[in-house]
């Protein structure tokens, strides 16, 4: 379903983030994932091949890393970024989104540029052409989404003896 070089790219990310249970939402997953679940036999898959509603997301708990592909062009953009933030916030630790950029898409309901996925959040790992048009791919971490400012330290406190001591 993508080529060949961008399939390793994600292949590459999900070994990175060895997810023990992992949701795939869109039709791109189970072919992407068969690899990694043959090497780890302990690994849960959830599938849902159209975008699930929120309420359905309530009932399949919490995932290490969620898949989303085919799904968010296909979706009203205001429904799609609810669905993001949800998975982001609630539902997983890590996300992987495969996604056209531009609108220059024929048959798609909403159209995303770059700024959007970034505004969310999302970092920007890869990306490449299909059919000509570009498909990017990002990826959300938790555990580094953010770093520790440099002013997050004892050297700008006023009593810099009891940094980490008390917590009002």
């Amino acid at each position: 379903m993508y080529p060949e070089s961008k399939q390793q790219k994600l292949k590459a990310l999900i070994e990175h983030f060895r997810p023990r249970r992992i949701l795939s939402i869109g039709p791109a997953g189970k072919e992407l994932f068969a690899d990694y679940l043959a090497h780890q036999p302990d690994c849960l898959l959830d599938e849902v091949l159209t975008a699930p509603e929120l309420e359905q997301l309530e009932q399949a708990g919490r995932h290490d890393l969620a898949f989303i592909s085919h799904v968010l062009e296909k979706m009203p953009k205001a429904a799609a970024e609810q669905l993001l933030a949800r998975l982001r916030d609630v539902h997983c630790h890590r996300l992987i989104i495969v996604i056209p950029i531009g609108t220059d898409w024929p048959q798609h309901t909403s159209f995303w540029q770059r700024n959007d996925l970034l505004a969310l959040g999302f970092t920007l790992v890869g990306e490449f052409e299909h059919d000509g048009r570009p498909v990017d791919i990002f990826a959300f971490d938790i555990a580094s989404y953010k770093t520790t400012p440099d002013w997050l330290n004892s050297k700008y406190w006023a009593n810099p003896e009891l940094f980490g001591k008390y917590w009002w």
